[in-house]
């Protein structure tokens, strides 16, 4: 005689619980690199890359100024040589200046421009991505982690309501699958 809910049998659970147990391990570490990844995504609009972008913003106006002292220097001297009061040779170290100064400047521009802009945001991208990758694993290792548990709690038969066994088809040990014929 059973009642309903007393156990009927127990299916043998241990690769279950070992499947279970690597799962939650797998799970924590995802856990972890979502954290990692979000510390990342936080770092690209942090206190380093501000300070980054301040500096690059500052190498940016000395450039600038240094480029309008040479340039104003190259027409002066050009003026003078005009009126010959220079030497070609110190026409040229005007114009060798500016054109170094007039580089230095599109190099800070386009350090500053690349760091500031596009960079920044593909780097933000780039870290937002990490971020919804990292859950999505670890989402997908807490859904097997909920049916591994459904699998452990479906190994314990009980009976769902009372009454008498009347026939007892399985003995310990036998292997019994999903696709095996059905013993109600």
């Amino acid at each position: 005689r059973v009642e309903a809910g007393d156990p009927l049998f127990q299916m043998d659970t241990e690769s279950i619980q070992n499947s279970l147990g690597q799962l939650q391990a797998s799970y924590e570490a995802a856990l972890a690199n979502v954290k990692v990844a979000q510390t990342s995504l936080e770092s690209v609009d942090g206190a380093q890359t501000q300070m980054q972008l301040q500096q690059l913003e500052t190498a940016l106006a000395s450039a600038e100024m240094a480029r309008d002292q040479a340039k104003t220097s190259y027409e002066n001297t050009k003026v003078l040589y005009e009126q010959g009061f220079v030497s070609q040779t110190d026409m040229d170290a005007a114009e060798d200046a500016y054109q170094n100064a007039e580089n230095a400047y599109q190099q800070a521009k386009t350090s500053y421009d690349l760091t500031s802009g596009d960079l920044l945001e593909e780097n933000r991208t780039k870290a937002q991505a990490s971020v919804e990758a990292a859950q999505a694993n670890a989402n997908a290792l807490q859904a097997q982690m909920a049916s591994a548990q459904k699998s452990l709690k479906d190994a314990h038969v009980t009976s769902p309501i009372s009454g008498v066994v009347t026939e007892k088809n399985v003995t310990a040990g036998t292997l019994l699958s999903s696709s095996s014929t059905p013993i109600v």
